[in-house]
This record gives structure tokens, sequence and C-alpha cells, in this order.
């Protein structure tokens, strides 16, 4: 079965992937952020806490997210369902 967290992962590794500046993110390149998002993807396959903490402050409201990709729209829905399963995972 598909998990719905790390396909949403991946659209948005691909989605930042065509950002073209990180505008006042922490992030200087969207490639760092990209490996970034890899990095802790590969966390949250294996269960790692501290990656479902990490992400879940990149994709919470005005997070390095919305800094880089914007808050609004379809990349907004999908932070704001990224977070709510982020917060589902941390509470169980």
């Amino acid at each position: 079965m598909a998990d719905e967290l790390l396909d949403l992962l991946d659209t948005a590794i691909h989605a930042l992937s065509a950002v073209e500046d990180t505008g006042w993110s922490a992030y200087n390149r969207p490639e760092d952020f990209v490996a970034d998002l890899r990095a802790l993807r590969s966390g949250v396959e294996i269960g790692d806490r501290t990656s479902f903490q990490r992400l879940r402050l990149i994709f919470a409201p005005t997070g390095e997210w919305d800094e880089c990709v914007g808050p609004g729209g379809a990349a907004g829905e999908m932070a704001n369902r990224v977070s709510e399963l982020l917060q589902q995972r941390l509470d169980a």
C-alpha cells in the first residue's frame, strides 16, 4: 500500500526542483533544500522521529516551504496535508 506522506514528500521534492530562488529561506540554494528533503524523506521511511519533527517545522505555516514555494494554492494545500500527516505520526 502506498504511503500518502511519502508520496507527498516526493511531490514536494519534485516541485522544489523547479524553484529558482529560495527567497527568505535559510537555504541558500534550492538544491540544498531538495537534498535536505530527500534525506528527511529517507528518515521518514525508517521511522526516525527527528526527521518527522524537522519536516513538521519545514511545512508549518511560515516555514521554509512557504518561504521557497509559497503558502497559497496547491503547494499550500499540500504543505497543510503534510503537516497534518506528520502530526498524526508524531502523536502515534
